[in-house]
């Protein structure tokens, strides 16, 4: 697993979820419910299939990452 993206408290913000709970979803700690995912996808880009079922879809947050972290609302990791 990598280090945690740089732009997390754009994507809390963005998704709705404390720093925090995102941390422990890209940890692993929580389960990506699929109403967070559906927000993620929204966000990110990235299919809410890939966030609720990296296991078997692939890494969503490896994917976001290589898209230079991109969020839908104007804000880009990038260019923090």
């Amino acid at each position: 697993m990598q280090p945690l993206p740089l732009p997390i408290a754009a994507l809390a913000e963005a998704i709705g979820l404390t720093e925090n709970a995102v941390y422990k979803l890209y940890r692993g700690i929580n389960r990506i419910r699929p109403e967070i995912a559906e927000r993620l996808e929204r966000v990110t880009g990235i299919n809410r299939i890939k966030w609720a079922w990296p296991a078997d879809f692939g890494d969503p947050w490896e994917a976001w990452g290589k898209e230079g972290y991109p969020i839908r609302n104007g804000h880009s990791g990038v260019d923090q």
